[in-house]
Formats: C-alpha cells, structure tokens, sequence
C-alpha cells in the first residue's frame, strides 16, 4: 500500500495469485487502481473477459493473469497500460524500463487474435498467450486456406526489447511476418503445437519460415514442432550464433538440410524429424560436434550411416499434405543420429563403408538389432 489511508487507488501492488478466487474480475476495479505497477492474479478460477478497463492502468509494468479460465478476446485497451512510466526519462544502461515489461496470459480459453496493438507496448520484455487453444486461429480446420488466417501481427517487429515470446498450445494459423527479425534481443521464440490423431489440435502456422529470422543473433531456442510449416529452412539460420535448440520436427519443411553449422558454435539440439526433406547431411556438421548431444533427422540424410554403423533402421517417409491439409504421421522409432555424425562423413568417403545403394548387405548388417 501507499499511503496511510489506504485508499484503493493508492494501491500500487496487487498480488493475489493462487488464491483460489473464483467468478468474474468486478466492472469498475481496475478504474480504481489507476496506480498500481504489479498485478498477479495468476492461478485463480476467475473467468469473464479481460476488462477493456485494463487500459486504464498507466502505471502498470507487469502483469500475469495466467492459469485461469479468461474467456473472450485480448482488448485492445492494453495498447494505454503501462503510458505513464513511458514519459519519465530512463537510462540506457538501467535495468528498468520506463513501460510495461511484462504481459502473461498463458493457459486460458481466450479466443479472438493478438491485436495490432500490442506494439505499442514497446518496452515489453516477455508475452506470453501459450494454452489458449483457440487463440489466433479463426478459419475451418479442414477447408480453410490456412495463408489467409492473421497469424501473428505484423506489429510484432516494433517489440524490439522482447526477450520471450510465448505462443505454445494456441490456435495461431497464418505466416510468421518477415518482421520478427526485428526482434534481435529476443531469446525464446515458442509457438509449438499439438495433434490429435492425424489433425492439428493446437497451433497450425503455415507459409515458410522468413529468411529475417537470420537476423535474431541472440536466438536461443527456436521451436516450431508440429505446426504446418513449408519450403526450405533458410541457410540464414548460420548467422543465429547462439542458437542452442531448432525444433521444426513434424512440419511440411522441403529441400536440404542448409550447410550452416559452421555459423552455429553453441547449437547442442536439431529436430527436424519428420518432414519432407532430402540430401545428404551437409559437410558443416562435422564442426558442431563439441556442442551437439541431439540431432533428429530423416531416414533419406542418413543413408551411409544407415547402412553401416546404425542399430536401428527408421522406416517411414515423413510428412505429406492431403486434401484435408492434415499430416500422415512418420512411422517407426525416433532416434538421435547425432552419436554418427562425426563417422557420417569419415565412412560415406572410407574404403570400409558398406555399399550404400546395397539394400540386401545393409538388411543383413541389421537384422540383429531391428
């Protein structure tokens, strides 16, 4: 509290988070806390919709109402939190920002799309809208085209302080704008998915991936599973030097694997496991072998180890649109590759390798481990 009156617009922190509150946040209550900088009301059961009176907290710099049961749409009210810290002068080099930094509305029912006006928020550091399954996504699952669905703002490129964005487990459809490689201090960019069956139950982000994203050096992790993304992996993945993990498993990804590593020290997880990609392991992966534990691929970059040095064969043959836009999941076991990599290249130019357009000789190599 501030002040010895404790008048409720002299409260500046609200934390009620796990309390189990219940019912709906009162009209009126946020016009009341004109004042207040910190709000938590995360992990209640409160539900209704987000007040379009959240805009009226202009001093508010972080926010959670995560983990409740919040229906309706993001307002685009949110666009005035936060306006009154922008005015006071700040220093480069403080650790405070003069705006919001935070806005967490993960696992809800919110539908409705992110509003265009989440870029005024420009000191924000981390959004988060994960576990909303119906967020973003407004077409047929079946018969919509799924490149004229929103997907995510183009307004997403003006947050260029964001350090994590959360979009897990929603119902994002669309293309990933060109502007995200605005976003050079972010760090986490998450919007994996999930299927049911054969058909995409959350997050379904289609087109291909920008070549921009080359531009997010400080990238650490970069994971994009299960959606229905398309075209080649853009060789500017080799300027991302410090990505640790690329999650593209379970996409409509084409082409080669980009000969990029020598651009990626720090890479220790690549996951491009069911897909319809081709080719021959590019010669750069021999040079990440100091970093990388796993490596998920597809049966056809693995011929030459598949026939001499693995244990355990991969049958399937990825991923493959169908007129119901939904995928045909790759059969067999999912393995790590990486422990072959370095021998990859080694036998695939050795005089001992295996003949590898021998099918017979590489069935009998291994029939004892299959």
């Amino acid at each position: 509290m501030d002040g010895d009156d404790c008048a409720f617009g002299r409260i500046t922190l609200l934390s009620l988070g796990n309390n189990n509150l219940q019912g709906t946040i009162p009209e009126g209550f946020f016009e009341e806390l004109i004042n207040i900088t910190e709000l938590d009301l995360a992990f209640n059961s409160l539900s209704g919709s987000i007040p379009t009176q959240t805009g009226m907290l202009r001093n508010l710099r972080n926010v959670n109402l995560g983990h409740n049961s919040f229906t309706g749409s993001i307002p685009t009210q949110i666009a005035n939190i936060g306006v009154a810290l922008a005015t006071v002068p700040y220093d480069d080099f403080d650790t405070t920002l003069p705006g919001t930094e935070t806005f967490q509305v993960p696992n809800n029912n919110l539908t409705g799309i992110v509003p265009s006006q989440i870029g005024y928020l420009e000191f924000l550091r981390h959004l988060d809208v994960s576990g909303n399954p119906s967020l973003g996504y407004l077409g047929d699952q079946e018969l919509a085209n799924l490149n004229l669905n929103p997907g995510l703002p183009a307004e997403i490129g003006l947050l260029t302080r964001l350090e994590s964005l959360k979009l897990d487990y929603c119902g994002f459809s669309g293309t990933i704008p060109p502007s995200i490689g605005e976003l050079r201090y972010l760090e986490q960019f998450l919007a994996r998915g999930t299927t049911v069956g054969l058909n995409a139950a959350t997050n379904r982000f289609s087109g291909t991936l920008p070549t921009e994203i080359g531009q997010m050096d400080s990238l650490m992790r970069l994971a994009l599973n299960d959606n229905r993304m398309s075209g080649t992996i853009p060789s500017q993945i080799g300027t991302m030097h410090n990505l640790h993990r690329f999650e593209m498993q379970e996409n409509w990804l084409t082409g080669t694997i980009p000969d990029a590593f020598n651009g990626l020290p720090k890479l220790s997880w690549w996951d491009t496991y069911g897909n319809k990609m081709v080719g021959d392991l590019p010669p750069s992966t021999v040079n990440v072998t100091a970093s990388l534990t796993d490596m998920y691929i597809q049966i056809e970059h693995t011929d030459v180890i598949r026939t001499y040095r693995c244990g355990e064969r991969i049958p399937g043959l990825g991923l493959h649109p169908n007129r119901y836009q939904t995928p045909e999941r790759q059969a067999g076991n999912k393995l790590n590759w990486y422990v072959q990599v370095a021998e990859y290249h080694r036998y695939k130019l050795g005089s001992l390798c295996v003949d590898p357009l021998s099918v017979e000789e590489a069935f009998y190599r291994l029939t004892d481990d299959v």
